[in-house]
């Protein structure tokens, strides 16, 4: 199950990046995404008891939230930058 969400994610990441139409939206979904999964990692290790084999550790968890905040700050930097500079000419060769 993991697996399929990690290769969700990438391919998301890889979409977003692609400047089509709708992939500022699917980057911040994906940022949107990385930082629940850091905060249910995160509280899910404060539930108490032993953690289940498998489960983040604290550091992972901070990073999954950053990467979030960076696919978000990306998508919609990108968005502000193409609308504030003006597109270049196509020269037709």
């Amino acid at each position: 199950m993991a697996l399929i969400l990690l290769i969700n994610l990438l391919i998301a990441g890889v979409m977003a990046a692609t400047r089509r139409p709708g992939s500022h939206a699917l980057g911040v979904l994906a940022g949107v995404a990385f930082i629940y999964l850091g905060v249910a990692a995160l509280t899910s290790r404060d539930a108490g008891g032993s953690p289940p084999p498998g489960i983040w550790s604290t550091f992972p968890a901070l990073l999954s939230i950053l990467a979030g905040i960076g696919y978000i700050g990306a998508s919609l930097m990108d968005e502000r930058l193409a609308a504030l500079l003006p597109t270049r000419a196509k020269t037709a060769t």
